[in-house]
Parts: C-alpha cells; sequence; structure tokens
C-alpha cells in the first residue's frame, strides 16, 4: 500500500478534482505562488497592472506643508529663549546620581570580583583612587576642551574653547549652548561621570 491509498482510505478525496498533487500556478492561478516558489518567474504580461498614485494628494500634501510653514514663522509660534528648568535639572542631578553609584562602588566591585581574595581591596582603592584623579583633570581642562565652544569656527570642530579653564567663567546661572535649560554645573557634572 503506497501513501495515496492510505491516505484515501482515512478521508474522502478532494471535491471536483484528482488526488494527485498539480502545479501551483494551475492550481492557485496565474502568478499566485509558483514565482514564491521559485519555479518560473512571471512574464510581464502576467504581472498585474498597477494604476499610478493620482498626483493631487502632493499638492494637498505641499499646501499643508507651507500652511505649517507660515504659521510657524509667526511671532505667536516663535519659540521664546529657552531658560533654566526645574523638571531638566532635577532628572539631570538624578542621572548623574545613579551612574555616579554605578561607577564607584558598581564598577569597583566588578573589578573587585575578577581578581584574588587578596587583591579586592586593592582592586577597589584603584576604582575609586582613578574617579578622584579624573574628576579633578576634568573640572580643570577637560570640560573646558572637549565641550564648551571655540571663537575660532575652524578650530571649534576640534576642539574646545579654554574660556572655562578650572571651572573660572563658570557662575550660578550660567548655561551651556548645547545644555540650555539645566545650569552649566549641572551639565558639567553629567558629562563627568560619564
Amino acid at each position: 500500500m503506497n501513501f495515496d491509498e492510505s491516505s484515501s482510505k482515512s478521508r474522502p478525496p478532494l471535491e471536483g478534482g484528482p488526488t494527485k498533487f498539480k502545479r501551483s500556478a494551475e492550481f492557485f492561478g496565474e502568478g499566485s505562488g509558483a514565482e514564491c516558489a521559485g519555479m518560473t518567474p512571471p512574464r510581464n504580461s502576467q504581472r498585474a497592472n498597477f494604476d499610478p498614485p493620482s498626483r493631487g494628494g502632493w499638492k494637498v500634501a505641499i499646501a499643508l506643508v507651507a500652511a505649517c510653514a507660515t504659521l510657524l514663522a509667526t511671532p505667536a509660534f516663535a519659540a521664546a529663549a529657552p531658560k533654566i528648568d526645574s523638571g531638566d535639572t532635577a532628572w539631570m542631578l538624578t542621572s548623574s546620581a545613579l551612574v555616579l553609584m554605578m561607577t564607584i562602588p558598581g564598577l569597583a566591585l566588578f573589578y573587585g570580583g575578577m581578581v584574588r581574595k587578596k587583591n579586592v581591596l586593592a582592586t577597589l582603592a584603584q576604582s575609586f583612587g582613578a574617579t578622584c584623579i579624573i574628576t579633578v583633570l576634568w573640572m580643570i581642562v577637560g570640560y573646558t576642551v572637549s565641550l564648551t565652544p571655540n571663537p575660532d569656527s575652524a578650530t571649534n570642530q576640534f576642539i574646545g574653547g579654554f574660556n572655562q579653564f578650572m571651572l573660572g567663567n563658570m557662575g550660578l546661572n550660567a548655561v551651556n549652548p548645547l545644555a540650555a535649560t539645566i545650569p552649566e554645573s549641572v551639565y558639567m557634572f553629567f558629562q563627568m561621570t560619564f
């Protein structure tokens, strides 16, 4: 008994045709599965003819964009100068504290777990010492070189200015152009933690 005979005994044959398989293009219709199964690619005459989309929709979209641009250009929608926001400041301080907790105990314990038992304390101390040294270097020269604008525009793409050397010109309400809604000291502290 072969497979066709055993399957025909357990269930009735398909209605309207023999039980043998047919080519998928004949069984499912023109171009519905033959090209997907890798049998024969469809000819150009077999492909469905789709109408190109109408161009009236583009005119409406352009008109809407132009209307939005004119609305945004009016003085009522003009953006006010950014000012220090207490919510942004609180979130940046929280984020900085989380990163600091990840660095000092987290990274120190991670490195401490990779050494022998007798070297754990020394590794923890090295991580803490490196954090202290990096903090001082960042406050002296790192912040000003990396995140303040250079007066010379050609040099600005490579190195920042030196107007915040040792954080000398940082005031209480000063802001960095890169983060205009938080105080510059908070921005400096957040970047230092990373």
